[in-house]
């Protein structure tokens, strides 16, 4: 397939598919590489973690900015790693954030750019000695990922992009791969975190600076999400992935509500009132909560594609990494829009 034709097919594509449901604007694009990273989208613009270089199997090396309507491309950023997992990619209006990583995760920096300009600084770097992720959450000016000090206590820190300064507004006292994340949205900072047996939320209002404790069903709680003053999460006893309870605590009403989904869920995200799973048989599952009920939204996207992983952006977009039967040189992302 000649470059212009495979232009032309991946924009047929996307129109043929963009007025298939009224209510849920659906899409899958195609990218001219096989190993890719985190794509997020801002307009008609695809920021993502891509191979550069074939020759090297599993490399993601280079951030580009991709326009899904031209096929345009544009190599932002090359990775300083000799072998490199490029990674956690989010964007908006203003600020575009992502992580540099070695494969093996032990050397990684988050960066940020200034759309306006291009500028790009560091923000943080983990201490290779030490085997710890750098899982960042964009909101607005501010960027928030969880980091090793220099007295092994680990920080959820707080950075506002416009003014430089960086603050600690939390520690964790048990830190696992379950609380590496945090989650920024609707003016709150949400972490995870267990003592003497137990689970909790940790909920930072970025405007009074403050933190509310909340406590979580089971010992683990991991992968928090916040949305609506909903916060929703995947639950352990233990390291045994497939004993948990995934569910959401209602902030209004205190009350913890268990979802069952297949025998359990591998991936779930939630943005606004928007909720997507999918299960441990790859089955999705996409809601809206009107009026406090979670109501099945149609998604005829599923009919043509096996997805593999999924998760928001900070515009709303839901991307979904598309498992190919077929050995391509390109991929498809298929995309739910706000």
């Amino acid at each position: 397939m000649t470059k212009q034709t495979y232009y032309l097919f991946m924009i047929l594509m996307i129109f043929s598919l963009a007025g298939c449901n009224q209510d849920v604007k659906q899409v899958i694009i195609e990218i001219p590489y096989k190993e890719y990273n985190h794509p997020v989208i801002l307009g008609d613009e695809m920021f993502i973690n891509v191979n550069s270089d074939p020759s090297k199997l599993y490399d993601v090396d280079a951030l580009i900015q991709y326009n899904m309507k031209t096929g345009e491309e544009k190599v932002l950023y090359e990775s300083e790693y000799e072998e490199s997992a490029m990674q956690s990619t989010q964007v908006n209006e203003d600020w575009l954030v992502w992580v540099d990583s070695s494969v093996d995760g032990y050397y990684e920096k988050i960066l940020a750019m200034n759309l306006a300009n291009g500028e790009i600084q560091t923000l943080a770097e983990t201490n290779p000695e030490y085997l710890t992720l750098l899982t960042p959450s964009l909101y607005k000016e501010y960027v928030a990922w969880t980091e090793l000090n220099d007295e092994m206590q680990v920080e959820v820190k707080l950075h506002n992009l416009e003014t430089n300064e960086t603050i600690s507004v939390g520690n964790i006292n048990e830190y696992s791969l379950y609380h590496a994340f945090v989650h920024l949205h609707d003016n709150k900072l949400l972490w995870t975190d267990s003592d003497n047996g137990n689970g909790y939320y940790y909920l930072y209002d970025l405007e009074n600076k403050s933190t509310d404790k909340y406590q979580a069903p089971k010992h683990y709680p991991g992968y928090a999400k916040y949305s609506n003053g909903k916060i929703f999460a995947i639950h352990f006893d233990n390291n045994d992935w497939t004993m948990q309870d995934f569910g959401y605590l209602d902030l209004k009403t205190n009350e913890y509500h268990s979802l069952e989904h297949g025998q359990y869920i591998n991936y779930f995200d939630s943005s606004n009132d928007r909720l997507a799973i999918l299960d441990d048989e790859h089955h999705f599952y996409f809601y809206e909560f009107q009026d406090d009920e979670l109501v099945p939204l149609e998604v005829t996207i599923m009919e043509e594609i096996n997805p593999m992983h999924i998760f928001f952006d900070p515009e709303g977009h839901l991307i979904i990494y598309i498992d190919e039967e077929d050995d391509t040189d390109h991929s498809r992302v298929g995309v739910i829009y706000p």
